[in-house]
C-alpha cells in the first residue's frame, strides 16, 4: 500500500518486493562471490558473543537516500535513539575486533528499502506507522546480483 501511494516520477520498480525479502540491515560485512567457513565463523562468533535486548521498531515515513545511479527509497523512523541503534552499537562493538572492522560504518540510520528510484523524494512522506517486535538477529549472505538471501545463522535477542 505504501508503494502504491509513492510519487510516480521516482522511476524504478513499482512492484512490491516479496515479504520474505524485507529486512533491516544492521551491518554490511562486505561483498563476496562465495563465502569460506572462516568468514562465516568469525562473524558468527562475534554476533553470538554480543548481548542486546529485543525491541519494537516503528517506521513512520518514506524517504530516499542519495545512491549511485539509483536512489534507495526506504521506510524510516524517528531520528532519535531507539532499540535498533542499541543493537547496531552492541554488534558493532563485537565486530570491530574482527576482520570485518574495515566495513563498519560510523553511524546508523535504521531503514527498510522499498525500491531503488531514478530520482530522490523532494522530502520525507509521512505514512501510517509500520511496527513489529525485533526478537532476533540473523547473519545473511545476500547473493550478489541474484536477489536471493541465505540465512547462515540466527541469534535471539534477550527479552526486554
Amino acid at each position: 500500500e505504501i508503494m502504491r501511494d509513492l510519487p510516480r516520477d521516482l522511476g524504478g520498480s513499482r512492484s512490491p518486493s516479496k515479504a520474505s525479502r524485507f529486512h533491516v540491515t544492521v551491518h554490511h560485512l562486505g561483498d563476496y562471490d562465495s563465502l569460506d567457513q572462516p568468514l562465516i565463523d568469525a562473524a558468527s562468533t562475534a554476533v553470538a558473543a554480543m548481548r542486546a535486548a529485543a525491541f519494537d521498531i516503528v517506521f513512520d515515513r518514506v524517504k530516499s537516500f542519495r545512491g549511485g545511479r539509483k536512489h534507495p527509497v526506504v521506510l524510516a523512523g524517528e531520528d532519535r535513539p531507539c532499540g535498533a541503534q542499541d543493537l547496531w552499537k552492541a554488534s558493532r562493538d563485537a565486530l570491530v575486533k574482527t576482520m570485518f572492522a574495515r566495513w563498519l560504518q560510523r553511524s546508523y540510520s535504521p531503514h527498510l528499502t522499498l525500491l531503488y528510484g531514478d530520482r530522490m523524494l523532494a522530502s520525507p512522506i509521512p505514512v501510517e506507522p509500520v511496527a513489529w517486535r525485533v526478537h532476533d538477529m540473523a547473519l545473511v549472505h545476500s547473493l550478489l546480483g541474484r536477489s536471493e538471501y541465505r540465512i547462515l545463522g540466527r541469534w535471539p535477542l534477550v527479552a526486554a
